[in-house]
């Protein structure tokens, strides 16, 4: 099973850029007030990072995502394979497993994930989800969420083989494993008969032909009943799915809800099906609900893997009112109505096929209601539900229809109880689903070591503790909060060791490496969530960035400081406000003029969407 999108990427920037120009510009201000060039050559790596990603914004393209899912040799998972591709370097997914946040992945271009599903319930569920965004220029920019793809796995019910199905009274059938009414071949001694033509005369009973012939020449035949075969009908109430605890009633809130009525539905359908095609009998399906599906009365092991896909396509799909699809029912049948039968509509069915002379079996398919957790009034309804559905139930009994399961108060026979040997434990699944990023590195490890390159700076270039202080608690700050951009007050403590100790070339050069790699460790660490796993290979692009940005400016830097003399003196005095004025109108300048493809306000925290791939914890 496959589901793939191809969605366009609307791009907007991201605080990044303005945080690394809004530090050279503070840099060179500081710089030209104090007349030290090697300060202004400390800013140089970010002002060159701001403009990049300013003057280079990621063209107007598209991501596509695939989503494959494959069914393992244990039933009860499912494998899926998440691939993406697109135009941009670095792509963040927020996956879900089963309805459930199961991690986030940050990838390039290429198969990011494996995920292996467990499936807590039977029938039509999300198997798996993913929510994606792209990321350009070490987070500068961002794009908004793209819509969310989901593949969906139908998921099959377990059976257990009962040994024997109630028949219809009536057996019509040519052929079958059932005794029959009519005369034929294949069942039990029926009489003794004179020939007839069309009698075969391997039936002729010799002995009793010399016992009890009337006249010469007459012969006696001994007859059989013909074998027949049973018409089935199992008709499944498709419109509630009520788990076992009561609290999740109305909520469709599953995942922790127990097996449901529709898990023990499906798998009582599944098992009824198979044990009458066993015994050779026909089977037909219906399902209970506005647009239900429908199966042919039908025979066969292809028949039965027909049935099997399709009540593992049934979920529940009812729509408030008591509206039930009447399906027809060839005369002779025996139909077994599946329900939980609280609102009375699948019991007028049942009493109505009954009526009309068809054998009827109503299954009741609610697990045992569990009531922890409920307040005093939610007590008091589930008791007058219950009490109501034990009387939709009596009333079904005292018109002749046999009731299978219930005894009127939720009691725990599972779907079908032996005849349609139910599971007992339904869907219900414990195991954690699994997802698995090659070659990658959590979250955290990246965070905590952004945190610690920045203090591990500051104390390398800042003789101060009261800075070393300030530092500490703002990457701490910056590894729980990263929306509090407290790694960059960290790296302007970083650069306070530089502005606060006597100019010398390999501190510069050392400061101008440090501050620059701290802005691109804090620019990923930023955006990644705190559960993500990060590939390696999607950092490849930010470190050939740094790497060129770095040969423009340790050149620039060490010219600054061996050629440039100290900018001190009078005739210099004018230099320090204009120049602050001048770099900071050019930066706000470049930050609004500054091409954005594709634009758009959007939040990266959409709710409605889920994608909380924007980086919080």
């Amino acid at each position: 099973m496959r589901s793939r999108t191809d969605a366009p990427l609307r791009w907007r920037r991201t605080p990044v850029p303005a945080s690394a120009l809004a530090g050279a510009v503070l840099l060179a201000g500081t710089g030209l007030v104090l007349g030290r060039p090697d300060v202004i050559a400390v800013g140089l790596p970010l002002a060159l990072a701001g403009a990049w990603a300013l003057f280079r914004p990621p063209h107007a393209g598209s991501v596509q995502l695939a989503l494959t899912l494959d069914a393992e040799s244990d039933t009860g998972a499912v494998e899926g394979r998440i691939e993406v591709g697109g135009d941009a370097e670095w792509i963040q997914l927020v996956v879900d497993q089963g309805g459930e946040r199961t991690g986030a992945v940050e990838t390039g271009p290429g198969e990011a994930a494996t995920a292996r599903t467990r499936i807590l319930h039977s029938g039509p569920g999300e198997a798996l989800a993913v929510t994606a965004r792209a990321l350009q220029h070490d987070a500068s920019w961002a794009s908004i969420p793209l819509p969310r793809v989901t593949a969906m796995w139908n998921a099959a019910p377990g059976t257990r083989r009962a040994a024997e199905l109630p028949l219809s009274p009536r057996l019509i059938g040519l052929h079958g494993g059932h005794e029959g009414r009519r005369g034929g071949s294949g069942g039990d001694f029926r009489d003794i008969h004179p020939f007839a033509p069309g009698d075969e005369l391997r039936r002729v009973d010799w002995r009793a032909t010399a016992r009890m012939a009337r006249r010469p020449g007459e012969l006696l035949v001994r007859r059989t009943n013909a074998l027949s075969d049973s018409a089935v009908v199992i008709a499944l109430d498709a419109v509630d799915d009520l788990g076992a605890v009561v609290a999740t009633w109305g909520s469709g809130a599953t995942a922790r809800s127990g097996p449901t009525s529709m898990d023990l539905g499906r798998e009582a359908a599944l098992s009824i099906a198979a044990s009458a095609i066993d015994a050779g009998d026909r089977v037909a399906f219906h399902a209970l609900a506005p647009g239900g599906r429908s199966v042919r009365s039908g025979s066969g092991a292809r028949h039965l893997e027909r049935l099997r896909g399709v009540i593992a396509g049934v979920g529940a799909d009812g729509d408030g009112t008591r509206y039930r699809r009447t399906p027809p029912v060839p005369s002779g049948s025996i139909v077994f109505v599946l329900s939980t039968f609280f609102d009375g509509a699948a019991a007028d069915l049942a009493l109505r096929w009954s009526a009309s002379g068809q054998a009827v079996v109503a299954v009741d398919v609610l697990p045992r209601p569990q009531a922890e957790r409920l307040t005093p009034v939610q007590t008091l309804a589930m008791r007058t539900l219950l009490l109501e559905r034990a009387g939709v139930l009596q009333d079904l009994r005292g018109a002749g229809v046999e009731v299978d399961g219930g005894r009127g108060d939720g009691a725990e026979d599972r779907g079908a109880s032996d005849a349609a040997g139910t599971r007992a434990e339904g869907g219900a699944m414990t195991h954690a689903h699994e997802l698995r990023v090659p070659g990658s590195m959590p979250a955290p490890v990246l965070r905590m070591g952004a945190a610690g390159l920045i203090v591990g700076g500051v104390l390398l270039l800042n003789p101060y503790p009261m800075w070393w202080t300030i530092a500490v608690a703002s990457a701490l700050l910056s590894v729980l909060i990263p929306r509090t951009m407290g790694s960059w007050v960290a790296i302007a403590c970083l650069a306070m060791g530089v502005v606060l100790t006597e100019p010398s070339a390999g501190r510069t050069a050392l400061a101008v490496l440090l501050v620059h790699v701290a802005h691109v460790v804090a620019s990923w660490a930023w955006a990644v969530p705190w559960r993500s796993r990060i590939r390696l290979r999607v950092l490849l692009p930010g470190v050939r960035r740094l790497l060129v940005i770095q040969a423009i400016a340790q050149t620039v830097a060490a010219v600054l400081v061996l050629a440039v003399p100290p900018l001190h003196g009078p005739g210099f005095s004018w230099l320090a406000p204009l120049g602050a004025a001048v770099l900071a109108g050019a930066s706000a300048t470049i930050l609004r003029l500054s091409p954005a493809p594709g634009s758009d306000p959007a939040s990266t925290d959409d709710p409605a969407t889920g994608a909380n791939v924007g980086g919080r914890s």
